[in-house]
């Protein structure tokens, strides 16, 4: 019998979106009925806290070792590289300066993504 998912990957992956889903949405009920209670603000974090933990200290795909690459060999004297965003480039020389592990400095900048786009949106929910 084939499995409705590809890999294990896909499953857990399936699961940590439709639990964000579910507590974001329990967020929005709580918000929109004007509760003013602390409850609201825990399916708030939880939300954001799961998507974040798997996301931040994921080690897999692709491409990870090449970000972590790439995260090594930034340095401002040397920004010529027309294969990288010079953006991304300059941002991960500048957390390079303050984090020099590379594993530790991805997890900074994913981190980062994230903030602003959860930002984002919550601003842009009304």
């Amino acid at each position: 019998m084939k499995s409705f998912f590809a890999s294990e990957f896909s499953a857990l992956y399936f699961i940590i979106i439709m639990s964000s889903f579910i507590l974001a949405f329990f967020f929005e009920l709580l918000d929109k009925s004007n509760e003013k209670s602390g409850i609201k603000k825990v399916f708030l974090f939880f939300s954001i806290f799961i998507i974040w933990f798997f996301y931040a200290f994921s080690s897999s795909g692709e491409d990870y070792h090449e970000y972590l690459n790439i995260y090594n060999t930034s340095s401002f004297y040397d920004l010529s590289d027309k294969h990288i965003e010079i953006g991304y480039r300059m941002l991960n020389a500048f957390i390079k300066i303050f984090v020099p592990d590379a594993i530790f400095g991805l997890i900074l900048i994913k981190t980062l993504t994230l903030l602003l786009a959860f930002l984002t949106i919550y601003r842009l929910k009304d």
